[in-house]
């Protein structure tokens, strides 16, 4: 099982680099806020549980 290698606080995935060219900007403190909660996720400070249930099936609209 490679799950764990795929997740970020196993090093196995990143947030891709955040565009800070944009039109009208993105606030510092969202910035912060964003590297803030990165870093709590790589340290184990925060977890974010995986549901491996199967999804519910949808149908195309009509």
């Amino acid at each position: 099982d490679l799950k764990d290698f795929s997740m970020v606080a196993k090093g196995g995935a990143t947030l891709a680099e955040i565009n800070t060219a944009v039109e009208g900007g993105i606030p510092d403190e969202l910035l912060d806020q964003v590297t803030t909660k990165e870093q709590e996720i790589v340290s184990g400070l925060f977890r974010v549980d995986i549901d491996e249930a199967q999804p519910p099936t949808s149908s195309a609209a009509e």
